[in-house]
């Protein structure tokens, strides 16, 4: 196969991004704080896309929501955490969805940009319009960027989240 076909370019550039990742992980670990946080709290917007189909079509965005998190970071591995996230997100046209989650968090700590990943699971409780609300199990995972403005104070730039779990209006 020759490289004007563009299937081994991609390959070969995302090769080239992964260990470009890899080398930055390095100074990420170098630069990391020496003042680490035993627990961080996070509160924000929330917006919702579900991704799913009902007999009425395509499931619209639920814009309105929020979210909590709290995350205590582990004595022995400072950049490991539990974190504990609820959210709530509302529609217009009375339609709900609810989350409560739980599991772990790593933060790549530096002094200025935080990125970090986590893993979650938990409960999902919908209430579409006009039909029977359900507790549901959810997983998902995901992760975000934090920037630090003090010791005390940072600000979340992005979180994005995937999170699974599925409705059975019957």
């Amino acid at each position: 196969m020759a490289f004007s076909d563009g299937v081994p370019k991609r390959l070969l550039a995302t090769w080239f991004a992964i260990a470009i990742a890899v080398c930055m992980m390095g100074s990420l670990a170098a630069a990391q704080l020496t003042v680490q946080p035993k627990a961080e709290v996070f509160a924000g917007y929330s917006w919702y896309h579900p991704n799913g189909y009902v007999d009425s079509g395509k499931v619209p965005d639920i814009a309105g929501g929020f979210d909590l998190s709290a995350t205590y970071y582990l004595p022995s591995t400072h950049n490991l955490g539990i974190v504990v996230d609820g959210s709530d997100h509302f529609h217009s046209s009375n339609a709900n969805v609810g989350f409560l989650l739980g599991g772990i968090q790593y933060k790549f700590r530096n002094d200025q940009f935080s990125p970090f990943v986590h893993v979650l699971g938990g409960v999902a409780h919908m209430s579409p319009e006009t039909l029977r609300a359900e507790w549901k199990p959810v997983v998902g995972g995901g992760g975000g960027f934090d920037l630090t403005l003090t010791n005390r104070i940072a600000l979340r730039i992005a979180q994005a989240d995937y999170l699974w779990t599925y409705y059975n209006p019957q």
